[in-house]
């Protein structure tokens, strides 16, 4: 009886750890944006969803995975995180800086 149950708990670990294994996080490339549109709103997002940049506004264009960002900012320093983000966010191959300083 004491072997059926040890049997019994070390088919269910098994089956257990199989299944947690086919179970991934996705990469990144899985979720990099497939569209001009689905680029300029990832990068979007993430420059309203931002502590600095997240009070500014923006407009952001994307063509074949070249961002440009648009918009008046009151500092450089705001200026340079938006630059930064965008070329951060999967997808970007390079960002067109249009934003002015008011």
């Amino acid at each position: 009886m004491n072997a059926i149950i040890r049997f019994s708990i070390l088919a269910t670990l098994a089956a257990t750890m199989t299944l947690a294994g086919c179970s991934t996080m996705p990469d990144d490339s899985a979720l990099e944006p497939t569209t001009d549109a689905q680029l300029a709103n990832a990068v979007l997002q993430r420059l309203t969803q931002d502590a600095v940049t997240g009070m500014s506004t923006f407009s952001v264009e994307a063509e074949n995975g070249v961002v440009t960002l648009y918009g008046s900012l009151p500092d450089n320093t705001i200026r340079a995180r938006a630059i930064a983000i965008a070329r951060n966010t999967s997808g970007v191959k390079d960002v067109i800086n249009k934003i002015t300083r008011w």
